[in-house]
């Protein structure tokens, strides 16, 4: 479909490139969503690590669930982890999904979860029975 740009004036021209634009941000925001549907309640895992790591023990694995789609083309997630430091984060945050690393099943993304709960207790030195 070709247009005639050349007899449009200005303004006309640019808020046919608003529209323009805005339609195809709808169609693609759409299509995000419903590829990401796929990825709620999935788990992942990647490698992490803070600036220049000098050798294999820089490293540490987190582990994903993803929760739900957020409003922009993103995911929330649980987002668990135990540093190279022995720190433990447990948080709900945003992320991409590919950004988020290999998926993992279920029973992986458990028993990592388990791992991290029990170093919390024992960090904290209280005693935590782990159910499910």
């Amino acid at each position: 479909m070709a247009l005639n740009l050349k007899n449009l004036s200005d303004e006309n021209l640019k808020q046919a490139s608003l529209e323009i634009r805005e339609e195809l941000y709808s169609r693609e925001a759409a299509a995000y969503h419903e590829k990401n549907m796929q990825h709620v309640g999935k788990c992942f895992v990647a490698r992490n690590c803070y600036s220049c790591p000098e050798k294999k023990s820089d490293y540490w694995n987190v582990y994903y669930m993803v929760l739900s789609l957020n409003d922009g083309n993103g995911v929330d997630v649980l987002q668990l982890q135990i540093d190279r430091d022995g720190n433990a984060f447990i948080q709900k945050t945003h992320s991409y999904v590919h950004l988020l690393g290999k998926k993992i099943s279920r029973a992986a993304f458990d028993k990592a979860a388990s791992k991290i709960v029990r170093h919390v207790a024992k960090m904290a030195q209280v005693s935590i029975e782990i159910v499910g």
